[in-house]
């Protein structure tokens, strides 16, 4: 059974090798590793290729510079493994865990998304949190649940494996500036109503925390709007939906991300009031399924969208809330 990782990169030249070694030198040999180089503007390009020649399982490419869904649908053309997986540039494995992801697909023909567990960690390696649930199967309504609502589970492609031809039925769509990896898990979930899920609380990936990273600059979050850009990747997913628990699913990842948006943000006034708009839309429904799975995290959202309603613009408000539940 062969196992395909892509990767896309930009400006990912202090990482990329630490990223490609930690699954060159993985427990498995037969493996594709398909590299898309962004046109990155500094070393990147340069970097894989070196490796490319030292190691005949990378391939490396470029694409257009249209961003990472494009890069990622680019590495899905070429793939020809068996099973596939993501990671970021920036970002790498545990050792030895990919023999472990490889003797469950090949003991379960029927499996054809796995869910693994993962460290956030900061840049110097440091473990800011362990994500991980017990193990257990899933239908694909209740991964769609898990994937918009459990940040435990999380939306991203980077702890997930496929079966090949159900990760190459679906395309990301490269309209969207955020949340596109988790439109593109939605996407497959809402096309694949019985598909088979697994989730493992064995750690095996490394979400390395990037401060400089496009997805930590506030400035760009909002579109000319004043709407999150994360929150329009809702309303696509939202789009695709067909039952009243898939809306709900949404709206709760709406509603969570609104709140979140409003704290750490810094929005301006026209932007506070439309996100005071979903979270007061959405509060009660959050309300409801607060008692879902991570309880606690659960209600420290209900206990911030609370202080969000009644909040009259004071600095002081949101201070102690940050200080006392944020943390």
């Amino acid at each position: 059974m062969k196992l395909s990782i892509i990767i896309p990169a930009y400006n990912a030249s202090g990482t990329i090798e630490r990223c490609l070694n930690s699954i060159i030198n993985q427990d498995v040999k037969d493996m594709q590793i398909i590299i898309i180089d962004d046109y990155s503007s500094d070393s990147t390009f340069l970097c894989c290729e070196k490796l490319q020649k030292k190691f005949s399982c990378i391939e490396l490419y470029r694409s257009d510079g249209r961003g990472v869904s494009d890069a990622r649908n680019t590495g899905l053309k070429y793939a020809d493994g068996d099973i596939i997986g993501f990671c970021d540039a920036d970002d790498y494995f545990e050792k030895n865990v990919f023999s472990i992801i490889l003797k469950e697909f090949q003991s379960d023909e029927g499996l054809g998304l796995y869910c693994l567990g993962f460290y956030i960690r900061t840049l110097d390696g440091k473990i800011k949190r362990s994500c991980r649930i017990p193990r257990q199967y899933v239908s694909a309504e209740k991964m769609f649940d898990k994937f918009l609502c459990d940040d435990r589970v999380m939306g991203s492609v980077c702890n997930k494996f496929y079966r090949a031809e159900i990760a190459k039925g679906v395309r990301f769509h490269k309209e969207l500036d955020y949340c596109e990896d988790t439109a593109y898990n939605a996407e497959i979930l809402l096309k694949n109503k019985h598909l088979k899920c697994l989730i493992n609380s064995e750690c095996v990936y490394n979400y390395v925390q990037n401060p400089d990273s496009a997805t930590n600059d506030i400035s760009m979050i909002f579109d000319d709007d004043n709407v999150l850009k994360y929150n329009k990747s809702m309303y696509y997913i939202r789009k695709k939906t067909r039952t009243e628990f898939e809306k709900r699913c949404v709206d709760r990842a709406i509603y969570r991300l609104s709140v979140g948006a409003y704290f750490f943000c810094e929005p301006n006034r026209e932007q506070k009031h439309i996100l005071l708009q979903e979270v007061r839309r959405l509060f009660c429904l959050n309300l409801l399924y607060c008692w879902k799975d991570n309880v606690i995290r659960n209600v420290k959202f209900i206990i911030k969208g609370i202080i969000i309603i009644i909040d009259n613009g004071t600095d002081r408000i949101l201070g102690m809330v940050k200080g006392t539940f944020c943390n």
